[in-house]
């Protein structure tokens, strides 16, 4: 799946920044990962375990910002190069936690 396929698929209008909201920000994170290292994160789906990069999947400072980049297209929101720190970045629910944030602060303009 290319990320124009997944940008066509992910209306940003569905996030909020609900307890639901929750699973879908992680489920696109996940996407975005497995379209970008070409890995296999399923079992990441499927559990609340939470995932260190790049110690559990490859990726590199380049994947990231394309990553980021997208997220910043779907969410409807802004991140600068400030708040891009290696805790919200390693980490998959702080990364996902620092997206909910976002999107309810942006929800709140």
């Amino acid at each position: 799946m290319q990320t124009s396929e997944i940008t066509q698929q992910t209306p940003n209008e569905s996030f909020s920044a609900g307890s639901s909201d929750q699973g879908k920000v992680r489920a696109l994170v996940l996407t975005l990962l497995e379209v970008f290292t070409g890995e296999d994160l399923t079992v990441y789906r499927s559990s609340d375990a939470d995932l260190s990069m790049p110690e559990d999947v490859a990726v590199d400072s380049v994947v990231m910002i394309s990553i980021v980049t997208d997220l910043e297209k779907l969410l409807d929101i802004s991140i600068s190069n400030r708040e891009l720190t290696s805790v919200r970045l390693r980490s998959l629910k702080n990364m996902c936690d620092f997206l909910l944030e976002k999107i309810s602060r942006r929800r709140a303009q």
